[in-house]
């Protein structure tokens, strides 16, 4: 979490605005509480994590996000890259794309700041699903998580195509 800090020290004075991006290692709740006390943007691919709850300690609200996402309709579609892996050739993957607002709440076994307050978070989360692999590949299935605003397929295609970066390192 002292990266996130650092990284975006280094950054400070370029005119840009720099993203930290996290595969799922970075799904961790002081991860975003601390991009947001330093007003950081953050995109991280999620776990199927339980989101929207009433209260930290409620064990009958909130629902895992690809529940939530099943609900909602596809904003729309793109073509992603995938690299080639060990066994498996380099493909297109054509996949829907759908996107909604979400709350973090704070886990119940944090320790609580000196005010004894921890904040829910308001975010944006994008799920990303191939509909039609090819035989003998898994499908891509991403739930990425985000602090910036999410509410066009534009946006979505974007924050997608960030992540997709990684493929060139």
């Amino acid at each position: 979490m002292e990266a996130l800090r650092h990284t975006h020290a280094c950054f400070a004075t370029l005119p840009a605005q720099v993203v930290t991006v996290c595969d799922r290692e970075g799904d961790m709740d002081d991860l975003f509480l601390r991009a947001r006390q330093l007003d950081r943007p953050l995109l991280v691919r999620a776990r199927n994590r339980v989101v929207n709850k009433s209260a930290t300690h409620s064990k009958i609200s909130g629902e895992k996000l690809t529940a939530l996402f099943d609900k909602k309709k596809a904003s729309g579609s793109l073509q992603i890259r995938l690299p080639k892996s060990k066994d498996k050739p380099a493909r297109e993957a054509v996949c829907d794309v759908k996107v909604t607002e979400i709350t973090m709440t704070p886990p119940r076994n944090h320790a609580k700041p000196a005010d004894g307050k921890l904040p829910h978070l308001s975010l944006y989360a994008v799920r990303v699903v191939e509909k039609k692999p090819p035989s003998g590949s898994d499908p891509v299935d991403w739930l990425l998580v985000t602090s910036l605003k999410v509410k066009t397929l534009e946006q979505a295609v974007e924050k997608v195509k960030w992540y997709c970066l990684k493929f060139s390192f």
